[in-house]
């Protein structure tokens, strides 16, 4: 039965149905099935995210309560079972030991609610409750917790808008390939100013491979943890790397394959973990660059100024 119970499990947590129809989908047939056909142990055996665990804990503990006689252990009215016999240390398995622990919590959770409620009677009324206090549980904690969500994204090409959410704890924002004409990152300026002690976490950002011509970089400033930056594959015709001096752990910085004809590097000074920096492929043509402020980044290692004119000249002893 085992391979029945495994189809059954993949397609109810892969199914986009709300939780509920989900559980009921697995409590029918669990409840209906005889007790040595009940897949406790594949259950734990799986793969366990968060949602997997509460699912097994309200199969367990709802099933105890509705069927007494045949799970009479988990019935808060009714003596322990004897234990199932021991098995061998080289059979014991980390999912058996999870079992062990959901098992215990959903013994506990369904007896307290029980003791508490005497009109607790039936899998649909201990599972009405259960749900209710985990909503009351979910509000609590999220107030507690509270992280706003902000879009940043822009507009393709066709017109259409893409976009992704983050928080503060968001790490990363990535929007390569998307065909972008415009692309807007005000919303990282929006998280900011909703909570002035919050540490952005963002450390990526990839908006490669889009159309955009212009980009305001300077909501940038409020990201300490930023590491790297791709902006390569664009149009950019001009960028104001002003903000990159708040980014003290920025270590890549790539803008290749644009159509800069100019760039003040200055405030890479302030980026002393920069590694590597690409300018290839641009229309730095009719003036040179000053790498003087690249003298301050200690560890960089690729440096690539290619398919440029540079008005002929260019000074690398700063590098030096």
């Amino acid at each position: 039965h085992s391979e029945v119970w495994q189809r059954r499990l993949t397609h109810s947590i892969l199914s986009p149905r709300p939780p509920h129809e989900i559980l009921r989908n697995l409590l029918v047939p669990f409840l209906s099935a005889p007790v040595s056909h009940r897949p406790l142990m594949l259950v734990a055996e799986t793969h366990t995210d968060h949602f997997l665990e509460e699912t097994t804990a309200c199969v367990i503990s709802e099933a105890a309560a509705d069927t007494p006689r045949i799970m009479p252990s988990l019935n808060p009215r009714s003596p322990p079972l004897s234990p199932p016999p021991a098995r061998s240390s080289a059979a014991q398995s980390p999912a058996a030991d999870s079992l062990g622990v959901m098992v215990a919590k959903a013994e506990r959770k369904a007896k307290a609610i029980v003791r508490r409620n005497d009109s607790v009677g039936s899998l649909a009324d201990l599972a009405g409750t259960m749900a209710q206090q985990k909503l009351k549980d979910d509000d609590e904690s999220s107030e507690e917790g509270f992280s706003p969500v902000v879009t940043v994204g822009g507009q393709t090409t066709s017109g259409e808008t893409r976009a992704v959410p983050i928080t503060v704890e968001s790490p990363a924002i990535m929007l390569s390939g998307c065909q972008l004409a415009t692309v807007r990152l005000s919303g990282i300026t929006q998280l900011a100013g909703s909570d002035p002690m919050a540490n952005m976490a963002l450390r990526e950002v990839s908006l490669a491979a889009n159309c955009f011509r212009t980009i305001d970089l300077s909501p940038l400033r409020y990201c300490p943890e930023l590491t790297a930056v791709m902006l390569n594959g664009n149009k950019l015709e001009a960028v104001d790397l002003s903000p990159f001096a708040e980014c003290k752990r920025l270590e890549r910085l790539w803008l290749h394959n644009n159509a800069l004809r100019a760039i003040d590097l200055s405030p890479l000074a302030s980026c002393p973990l920069l590694r590597s920096f690409y300018l290839d492929a641009n229309k730095l043509d009719d003036q040179t660059v000053n790498l003087s402020p690249l003298a301050e980044c200690r560890l960089l290692r690729s440096l690539r100024l290619g398919g440029n004119k540079l008005n002929g000249t260019l000074d690398i002893s700063p590098l030096l």
